[in-house]
C-alpha cells in the first residue's frame, strides 16, 4: 500500500483517511510491503444497516490475511489471520461514498465469528 495511492482518498475521509496513510507510511518506513497471500481468503462483507440522506451506518465483517514481509529480504513479519467486525459510518462526499468513521466492535484469531455465518469455514 502506497500513502500516496489516489483510491486511499476515492474511499476514505477524515479520520479513517488521516489512520491509513499513516499506517502506509509507517509500513514504508519500517521497509515492509503488504500482499495477499496465494488461495488467500482477504474479504469485506458490508451490510448497509441505515441510510440518511448524506450518512450510512454499514456493518462490516472483515477476514484479514494479508501478508506483511520486508520489502529487501521477503522475510515475513506477519502472516497471521484475523476476522474483525466494524460498524462504520459513510458520508457522501461530491457523489462518492467514503468511510469517514470505523469503530472495531470485535475481533477473532482465524476466520472465525462473524465470518462463519458468511459462507468462510
Amino acid at each position: 500500500m502506497r500513502p500516496e495511492f489516489p483510491a486511499l482518498r476515492q474511499f476514505a475521509t477524515g479520520e479513517v483517511l488521516v489512520g491509513i496513510v499513516e499506517s502506509a507510511e509507517e509500513l514504508k518506513a519500517q521497509g515492509s510491503v503488504t500482499r495477499l497471500p496465494d488461495n488467500g481468503q482477504y474479504v469485506h462483507r458490508a451490510e448497509v444497516m441505515s441510510i440518511e440522506s448524506d450518512t450510512a451506518t454499514v456493518r462490516d465483517c472483515n477476514i484479514d490475511d494479508v501478508v506483511v514481509e520486508s520489502a529487501s529480504t521477503g522475510e515475513i513479519i506477519n502472516d497471521g489471520v484475523s476476522t474483525r467486525l466494524y460498524i462504520s459510518m459513510l458520508v457522501r462526499e461530491e457523489e462518492q461514498w467514503k468511510v469517514a468513521v470505523l469503530r472495531r466492535e470485535m475481533g477473532w484469531e482465524g476466520v472465525a465469528g462473524c465470518a462463519l455465518g458468511s459462507g468462510h469455514r
